[in-house]
């Protein structure tokens, strides 16, 4: 349901797709295993580098995400979601949370 609300949502407010930039940085540096608080529970996944960006394996889910489009300083967008890069931390801002994940490996 959440997913056809945001998609309903924005047709009605004309959202504007991000502009993606130039990569100007390796991805192979984030690379590693995250973990953090997440609406009462722990999140653990693992990022794995990609050419033109990086994919997102959650731990106990037969699940993965590529994210892909890049901003800017150190920034990626996935939907209405920014994703920070930064101190070997991973902020997510999402409409309904914010959270911050730190790399263990």
């Amino acid at each position: 349901a959440g997913f056809f609300t945001e998609r309903v949502a924005w047709k009605f407010l004309d959202r504007k797709e991000p502009e993606t930039v130039k990569l100007d940085m390796d991805t192979k540096e984030l690379e590693g295993k995250y973990t953090g608080a997440v609406r009462g529970t722990t999140l653990n996944l693992e990022i794995k580098s990609l050419e033109d960006g990086f994919a997102v394996i959650y731990e106990g889910r037969n699940q993965s995400d590529s994210i892909q489009t890049y901003v800017g300083n150190r920034t990626w967008m996935d939907g209405n979601d920014i994703i920070k890069t930064q101190n070997d931390e991973i902020r997510v801002d999402e409409i309904y949370g914010y959270y911050i994940l730190k790399k263990v490996e």
